[in-house]
């Protein structure tokens, strides 16, 4: 038997989803997904994704979806269980160790989520003074973020906790299409 070649990513982002309310009339919502799929290749993947399965995977996966808001690869693993090698496509977890292990001086404890790490690198490797006042500019912001957030706890709301994507995921099982049965939206 021959090991199984391609990737296993996965894709998390927004969606609109419809509902009724308790007067019948049609809401609008925003919503969190993640899902995982199998590519043959690693190149162009949020393409392939987007344009040919991001659709309908959310359709099957979220009974009241519509519309897909926002998407981003937060992971790719090997199906050979080789580790990646391409920035790109490296969680955040790959990431911190590549820095670490080139001695790049970005500053892991601020930049957390994969975007910033990504854009950190290939900044600090294309230019690293075009570097340096992209993370003097970020750093400001999430130092004031980070302020206003904690004197307004009520007004920040968190990135989504693996537990309530868990919990949202849970809702779009069976039970929850056929509490969906009879709205047509």
């Amino acid at each position: 038997m021959t090991e199984p070649k391609g990737f296993k990513v996965t894709v998390e982002g927004d969606y609109y989803s419809k509902y009724a309310d308790n007067d019948g009339h049609v809401q609008k919502k925003v919503k969190k997904y993640r899902l995982v799929v199998l590519l043959p290749q690693i190149e162009a993947a949020l393409s392939v994704i987007r344009n040919y399965l991001l659709e309908p995977a959310l359709k099957k996966k979220y009974p009241n979806y519509t519309k897909y808001r926002t998407h981003v690869i937060k992971n790719i693993e090997t199906l050979d269980g080789r580790p990646v090698q391409d920035v790109r496509y490296m969680n955040v977890s790959q990431l911190q160790d590549y820095i670490e292990i080139n001695g790049l001086p970005i500053d892991v404890s601020v930049l957390t989520a994969v975007q910033e790490l990504r854009e950190a690198i290939r900044l600090y490797q294309d230019n690293p003074d075009q570097y340096a006042a992209w993370s003097q500019k970020v750093f400001k912001e999430k130092k004031i973020t980070s302020l206003l957030s904690a004197l307004n706890p009520d007004l920040f709301t968190d990135d989504l906790e693996e537990s309530e994507l868990e919990n949202e995921e849970a809702k779009s099982e069976p039970a929850a299409k056929e509490k969906a049965e009879g709205f047509d939206i």
